[in-house]
């Protein structure tokens, strides 16, 4: 955060029911980045959040999932590996990065061939980002 900002946020944090931040990264990250009290926090694209009281929740949509989310990071791991590309794994989601492959073209060939129709038959649902 810029110089200046946490102080910015927590003087809105007194003034105002509620101030969040959202973000698509994981809830933990964001509160380790953001580390503002008093205000309330949505990681993960709003799948997991925890309340300006300090409250941690995973959305109910989510919850019937995050064991096959475990087991599919499990079951991609060896084969992204392989294909140089790097699996985030943030609890609710799973971010698999190919900027990180010396050969991204090929490894989103792999994730689009392999990988995903992996997910789908997972009920998962794979989106490029």
């Amino acid at each position: 955060m810029l110089p200046g900002t946490r102080d910015v946020v927590a003087a809105l944090a007194e003034q105002y029911a509620l101030v969040a931040f959202i973000s698509g990264r994981g809830l933990s990250d964001l509160e380790r980045i953001a580390a503002v009290p008093g205000v309330a926090y949505a990681g993960n694209h709003g799948m997991e959040v925890r309340d300006s009281s300090g409250r941690r929740d995973v959305v109910a949509e989510v919850k019937p999932f995050l064991s096959d989310i475990a087991e599919f990071a499990a079951l991609v791991a060896p084969g992204l590996a392989e294909h140089d590309i790097g699996l985030e794994d943030k609890g609710v989601t799973l971010s698999l990065h190919t900027r990180v492959s010396a050969d991204p073209d090929a490894a989103d060939v792999y994730l689009n061939e392999q990988v995903a129709p992996l997910a789908r038959e997972r009920g998962l649902v794979p989106t490029p980002g």
